[in-house]
């Protein structure tokens, strides 16, 4: 194969893959549907309670980055309840 011709079938397999992509983004009519069925609908969101916090902090993993706040997993972990309850939740 000559090298303009190899470019061209990658040319048209790119051109294929993002044609996928493209529809697929796309809402298709179910889609639409059910945004208009939910439209206007307010759905009320609860606080986490004490015990799912306390799950989460749990099954946090410990040696990760702190975030922003430059507080760590293990820092959470090892304040106790009465420190959790005070300060995350």
């Amino acid at each position: 194969m000559k090298q303009k011709e190899i470019l061209s079938r990658w040319k048209q397999y790119f051109e294929s893959i993002l044609k996928m992509e493209i529809e697929s983004v796309e809402p298709n009519e179910k889609d639409k549907e059910s945004e208009e069925e939910t439209e206007g609908v307010e759905q009320e969101i609860c606080e986490p309670t004490l015990e799912e916090v306390r799950d989460i902090i749990r099954r946090m993993k410990n040696g990760k980055a702190p975030g922003i706040d430059t507080i760590t997993v293990e820092l959470i972990k090892s304040a106790g309840k009465k420190w959790n309850e005070k300060y995350i939740i």
